[in-house]
């Protein structure tokens, strides 16, 4: 496969998989994504790191408590 076909392909199920944990479809463990993350930090490493830094934002978003919880 192009290199450069295979970092967009990886880019792209990244962006994916982080856009469904954003969502809360499925959680970081299940959807697998360290392994998409350690195929593209070899190929290019500064799209790894910005998806990486975006990532780890979307971990602080859906670990925050729920202030305005009403029961």
């Amino acid at each position: 496969m192009n290199p450069d076909k295979q970092i967009d392909t990886l880019e792209r199920k990244v962006a994916s998989l982080m856009f469904q944990i954003k969502r809360g479809e499925v959680t970081p463990a299940e959807s697998k994504i360290g392994k998409y993350f350690n195929r593209l930090k070899p190929l290019d490493l500064p799209s790894y790191e910005n998806l990486l830094k975006e990532y780890k934002k979307i971990l602080e978003e859906i670990k925050k408590p729920v202030d305005n919880v009403q029961e």
